[in-house]
C-alpha cells in the first residue's frame, strides 16, 4: 500500500483522531465535574472562578475546532493534490474505503468539538447570570441594612437633641422633677412625630419622582 500516499499516512491520521477523542473526553469530564448540582449547591462555591476556568477551557477547545476544520478541508481536497495514488483496482478500493473512514472520523470529531464548545458557552453564560444575581442579592441585603440603620438614626437624632437641650440625667427621675420630665416627653414625642412625617414625605417624594420619570420616558422616548 506504499503506492498510495494517503493510505500510508492512515495510521498517523487514526492515531491523531484517537488522541483528539481522548482530549474531548477529558474536557467533557471537566465540564460535567464543574457543573455538578452538588458542587453548585455548596455555600463556598466560587462561581466566578469556575466561570473563568470554563472560559479558559473553551478557548483551548476552539483552537482544536479550528485545527479539525483545517484537517477536514485537507481530507476533502485530497483529490486535487498531486500525491501518489494506487494504480490497481483492488488497492485503490481498499485505500478509498480507509480514506473515507478517516474523513468520517474527523468530521465526527469536528461536530463533537463544536457541540462541546457550545455547551461550554451555555454553562459559562449560566454561571455569569448566577453570579450577577448573587451580587444583586448581596447589594439588596446591604442596602436593607443601611436603610434600617438610617431609619434608626433618623429617630435617634431628635431624641439625642432634645435630651442635650434639657440636660437629661438620672436626677430627672427624682421627686420634684416630673414637670420638667413631662415637658421633655412632650417635646420628644413631637420631635419623633415630626421625624416620622419627614421620613414618610421623603419616601413619598422618591416614589412620585420615580413614577414621573417613568411617565416621562413613556411619553417622551427621545429624552431617555
Amino acid at each position: 500500500m506504499v503506492e498510495d500516499t494517503y493510505y500510508s499516512l492512515s495510521i498517523i491520521f487514526r492515531f491523531a483522531v484517537a488522541s483528539e477523542a481522548q482530549f474531548l473526553d477529558k474536557l467533557q469530564h471537566l465540564l460535567e465535574q464543574d457543573m455538578q448540582p452538588a458542587v453548585l449547591a455548596q455555600t463556598d462555591f466560587d462561581k466566578r472562578l469556575t466561570m473563568w476556568n470554563l472560559v479558559h477551557n473553551k478557548q483551548i477547545l476552539d483552537r482544536h475546532v479550528q485545527n479539525l476544520e483545517e484537517i477536514c478541508d485537507f481530507l476533502e481536497a485530497k483529490d486535487s493534490n498531486s500525491w501518489a495514488t494506487a494504480k490497481s483496482v483492488g488497492v485503490l478500493e481498499k485505500a478509498g474505503m480507509v480514506n473515507r473512514l478517516i474523513e468520517r472520523d474527523y468530521q465526527k470529531m469536528r461536530r463533537r468539538a463544536i457541540k462541546l464548545s457550545e455547551d461550554y458557552w451555555q454553562n459559562t453564560s449560566m454561571l455569569a447570570n448566577a453570579a450577577m444575581i448573587d451580587d444583586s442579592q448581596r447589594a439588596i441585603s446591604q442596602g436593607e441594612i443601611v436603610r434600617k440603620l438610617s431609619t434608626l438614626g433618623f429617630f435617634f437624632l431628635p431624641l439625642s437633641f432634645s435630651t442635650s437641650i434639657f440636660g437629661m440625667n438620672l436626677q430627672e427621675l427624682n421627686e420634684g422633677s416630673y414637670t420638667k420630665l413631662g415637658v421633655w416627653i412632650a417635646i420628644a414625642a413631637a420631635s419623633l412625630l415630626l421625624a416620622y412625617l419627614m421620613l414618610r414625605w421623603s419616601s413619598h417624594r422618591q416614589t412620585m419622582l420615580g413614577s414621573w420619570r417613568k411617565l416621562r420616558a413613556v411619553y417622551n422616548p427621545s429624552n431617555v
